[in-house]
């Protein structure tokens, strides 16, 4: 299937992302059998020999709004992996900004985007709202207490 879209649609957003389940459903570095290593090893040549044909060397930059948020030089092909955190409270203070990802040079940027968070509540809430939670199991709570001073 993933060499029949790069040969039929090759600017199809999916390809990337068939590319990457693929190579997550491998168990202790490969496929089921015999059959499924050449297939995805083939299908996966033509990925490579497709998109991968220009060695990085790059610099990706990421700006909030007008706020820079980092930098990062890719040179050479790795499997180097490389993050930019931008705290909840930056990302609420630019209400409706643009996130900007720009990348100066040659080469392919693959990039994810995703926030985690924890919802402000107390602890009562928080036990209440993971229960309501569809297919949600409480499995360990940590709770932190703050000192107070009473005066």
């Amino acid at each position: 299937m993933l060499e029949a879209l790069i040969q039929e649609q090759p600017n199809l957003d999916l390809i990337p992302k068939i590319v990457t389940g693929l190579l997550a459903h491998r168990k202790a570095g490969r496929w089921l059998n015999t059959q499924e290593n050449t297939f995805a090893l083939l299908a996966l040549d033509l990925y490579f020999q497709t998109y991968e044909k220009v060695t990085p060397d790059f610099v990706a930059r990421v700006w909030l709004g007008n706020d820079y948020g980092g930098d990062h030089t890719f040179k050479g092909r790795s499997t180097e992996q490389y993050a930019i955190s931008i705290a909840m409270k930056d990302v609420a203070s630019h209400d409706k900004a643009a996130l900007t990802i720009q990348k100066d040079g040659k080469g392919r940027l693959y990039y994810r985007i995703g926030m985690t968070y924890a919802p402000a509540m107390n602890l009562g809430e928080y036990v209440h709202f993971m229960s309501g939670a569809a297919g949600s199991d409480l499995n360990r709570l940590h709770v932190h207490f703050e000192a107070v001073d009473l005066g």
